[in-house]
């Protein structure tokens, strides 16, 4: 099943280049998790009354959390650590860039046209799905529960074919839409499978986790830190992969 063989190879790719694969990105991945650990701490847990919800005191409307701030860096603390460790991996795979030590440089321009790309493929998969799956729940409210998982399908599709052009802005080789549309035809099966085992895969380490974590918190916070790391590279080598199968005709194994 090609599907499987997209996704058994991005995991060796980064099992086998491991090593590489810390250098790159451990100590960006690092600085992360402990920006999370400190900056952004779980809320306390609120108390509740036996037997149902904490009423809400009457004329009171929730409000931002307190901290709003500090997620918002989070989030961009998050932005820019993925698209430099994902620039990276392209260039290292794709163009043998080997890491000269623990903070690999990246091509500021790249970054930021990745950045912008990811955010122009997103925004054109939202609009081509999502707006007719509101036309159609508008005009004919019963079918709704038929367009939604067809737009969800039709959004991961539509992204898998348009992936290949997020590698290829990393290593300088800009693909146009039209070119990587006509690589990736007749993918829609293959698409909506990787979906599928990705979704799999996300419950093969969440059962793991979530039992070190009933049993040792302190182990399971360090056991979450490195399934989110490893998740993280193997997604990344799954658009490396479709670059270089697709659009450069490499073999997967």
């Amino acid at each position: 099943m090609k599907s499987w063989r997209i996704l058994s190879h991005s995991i060796r790719l980064v099992w086998r280049n491991r090593v590489d694969a810390l250098k790159i990105s451990a100590l960006l991945y690092g600085l992360v998790a402990l920006a999370q650990l400190t900056l952004a701490p779980e809320p306390a847990m609120m108390q509740m009354p036996e037997g149902g919800m904490m009423p809400m005191p009457e004329g009171e409307m929730p409000g931002p959390p307190a901290n709003f701030g500090l997620y918002g860096l989070m989030v961009v603390l998050n932005l820019v650590v993925s698209i430099w460790i994902a620039v990276a991996w392209h260039r290292y795979v794709l163009l043998e860039e080997y890491p000269a030590g623990w903070l690999t440089a990246v091509p500021v321009d790249r970054a930021a046209l990745y950045f912008a790309l990811t955010l122009m493929i997103g925004l054109a998969v939202s609009f081509s799905i999502g707006l007719p799956v509101l036309l159609l729940s508008a005009i004919a409210p019963p079918l709704l529960i038929l367009a939604i998982p067809l737009g969800v399908g039709a959004s991961i599709a539509l992204f898998f074919r348009l992936g290949p052009i997020l590698p290829a802005m990393a290593v300088g080789q800009p693909l146009g839409i039209r070119e990587a549309l006509e690589a990736t035809r007749g993918t829609t099966g293959t698409a909506l499978a990787m979906a599928g085992l990705g979704v799999l895969l996300m419950f093969a380490l969440l059962i793991p986790l979530a039992l070190i974590n009933a049993v040792l918190p302190a182990l399971g916070l360090v056991a979450q830190i490195a399934a989110n790391w490893f998740v993280t590279l193997v997604s990344v080598s799954v658009l490396t992969t479709l670059h270089g199968h697709y659009i450069e005709g490499r073999p997967i194994d």
